[in-house]
This record gives C-alpha cells, sequence and structure tokens, in this order.
C-alpha cells in the first residue's frame, strides 16, 4: 500500500500536480527562476561597480584639493620656508597686559 505524505511547506495536491506535471515545464520553470536571480545578481553587481567609481572619483577630486592646497601654502622660489610661513600667518595686534604685577612670596614675618 502507498501512502502520500505532504512534505514541509507543500501540501499533498501540490504534490500531485508537480508529479503529474511535464518534465519540460518544471525544466522551464526552474530556468526561469535562476534567470531571475541572475538578473538580480547582475543588478547588485552593477550598483557595486557604479558606487565603487563614484567613491574612486570622490577619492581623486579630494586628493587633487589636497594638492593644490598644499601647492598653495608652498613657498615661492627663492623664498625661504620660515618667510613663507610668516607671510602667511595673520599679524596679531599686541595688547597691553592687565595683569597686576606680583606681590612679594612671603610677608615680613611681625615681631612682638
Amino acid at each position: 500500500m502507498k501512502v502520500d505524505k505532504s512534505l514541509a511547506g507543500l501540501s499533498i495536491e501540490e504534490i500531485r500536480q508537480r508529479r503529474a506535471q511535464a518534465p519540460e515545464a518544471r525544466q522551464a520553470q526552474r530556468e526561469a527562476a535562476m534567470k531571475a536571480i541572475k538578473d538580480r545578481m547582475k543588478a547588485i553587481a552593477a550598483k557595486k561597480a557604479e558606487k565603487k567609481a563614484a567613491d574612486k572619483k570622490a577619492a581623486e577630486k579630494a586628493a587633487a584639493e589636497k594638492k593644490e592646497k598644499a601647492a598653495a601654502k608652498a613657498p615661492a622660489k627663492g623664498e625661504s620656508k620660515k618667510a613663507a610661513k610668516k607671510a602667511a600667518q595673520p599679524k596679531a595686534k599686541p595688547q597691553a597686559s592687565k595683569t597686576k604685577a606680583p606681590k612679594s612670596a612671603k610677608p615680613e614675618a611681625k615681631s612682638r
């Protein structure tokens, strides 16, 4: 006596329908599912490649800006590094000191 049991996620009716299908139909379903998976994977790979290209472009732009900034800070020909630094720094105005002169460290001892 042959007994049919349902499997996890499939009812007995679904199993019977699949058995009754022609092998070509099952093969066509399998191929369609595989094609869908491959298309999805290609889309993901394309997104990754696009993001990687954008990141590379941003890194190149940042490197170019950094290079320009360094070139702007570099001293001109014939100018020393110290002179270039001095010229780059803004001149500060001297401020008058507002602190009082310090008192002597120890007060004199009083005699009795």
